[in-house]
Formats: structure tokens, C-alpha cells, sequence
């Protein structure tokens, strides 16, 4: 009986400390820059392909507090980190690029005219993703927006006007995938 009570014990432990999409473990928080972020919400992005729905990367947004607010998630200058596992086969660059792009311009066109240097400049950071990479976009109000690919940072854009586009990808008004959106603002 004691056993069985530390095995169900051990399995809640084990389900409040990480999210699980997929198969995909997130975990509740991660240390980034000396401060501490906290899991939001995690999803799935499915790339509409014809009739049938690819699944490209599992996300998780983390933040200093937890949020389900989209807008003030967006609107606040506050540090904030998306994490991307992909789980695809492979990912263009060139896929990539476009998705980012459709991104910027179904969510906020001027700014996207508005930041194009930023924004050559965050798409040349990219390559091909396979199952199994990673990539991290972190926010550090007066820092930037880093990117850190396959484990590599790749370099930091400054300026809160560029996080709010990039984040605006997945939070904006038309993000990938409704689910993605809500799994990210914990819905």
C-alpha cells in the first residue's frame, strides 16, 4: 500500500514539474540571464499541407508571470522566452523563412516595413531544422531579442518594437494555428 501511495506520489511530482506535447517535455521554469521564467503554455504548430495537417515543432512560452492575455503579453516590455522543439523530419531554411515572414505581415504589416533591417537580420540567423533541434527566442528588455539555434547563439536584436513583432507570430491576431496561440497563452 505504501508503495503504491509513493508511486502515485512520485507520478504527480513528475506532472507538475514539465508539460508534455507530443512527447515533448517542457519543463515548469528555466533560468535565463539570472532571472527566473515560468511555463505559460505550450502548443503544436500544424502546417496545413492540402487537406492534411503537418506537425512541425512544439512550442512553450515561458515569462516572468504568467499571463493569458495575448495583448499584454505583447504590449508589456517584459522579458519573455518562446522555446521551439522541432519534431519534423526537416524544415527548409528557405520554409522557414516564409513562415516568418507570413507571420510578420499577417500580424502587423507597418511594423514589418518599419523593422526590415531587424528582420533580414533575424531570418539570416536560420537554417535547416530537423527533428530534434532546438531554437530559443529571448527577450531581455534593454538587452534584445537573442536567438540561440541548435545550442548556438546567433546574435541579438535590440529594441522592444522588434520583440513585439517576432512574438507577435504566435500571439498576434493570425497566428500559424489557433491551437498553437491558445496551448502558448495556457488555454
Amino acid at each position: 500500500m505504501k508503495k503504491t501511495l509513493l508511486i502515485i506520489f512520485f507520478l504527480f511530482c513528475l506532472s507538475a514539474f514539465s508539460l508534455d506535447i507530443e512527447g515533448i517535455k517542457f519543463s515548469d521554469t528555466m533560468k535565463i540571464e539570472g532571472r527566473t521564467f515560468f511555463l505559460n503554455g505550450a502548443g503544436l504548430r500544424i502546417k496545413k499541407i492540402a487537406f492534411m495537417g503537418v506537425k512541425v515543432y512544439t512550442a512553450a512560452l515561458y515569462l516572468e508571470k504568467k499571463e493569458k492575455s495575448a495583448e499584454k503579453i505583447l504590449d508589456e516590455n517584459s522579458a519573455k522566452c518562446l522555446l521551439m522543439k522541432f519534431i519534423h523530419s526537416s524544415v527548409s531554411k528557405d520554409k522557414l523563412v516564409e513562415a516568418f515572414e507570413e507571420g510578420f505581415k499577417n500580424n502587423n504589416p507597418s511594423l514589418t516595413d518599419k523593422l526590415r533591417p531587424q528582420i533580414d537580420k533575424f531570418l539570416s540567423f536560420w537554417s535547416e531544422m530537423k527533428e530534434g533541434d532546438e531554437a530559443e527566442i529571448i527577450y531581455i528588455p534593454i538587452i534584445g531579442t537573442k536567438t540561440v539555434i541548435k545550442g548556438k547563439e546567433m546574435g541579438t536584436i535590440e529594441g522592444g518594437d522588434f520583440s513585439k513583432l517576432l512574438f507577435s507570430v504566435w500571439l498576434g491576431e493570425n497566428p500559424p494555428n489557433k491551437e498553437l496561440k491558445d496551448g502558448l497563452l495556457g488555454k
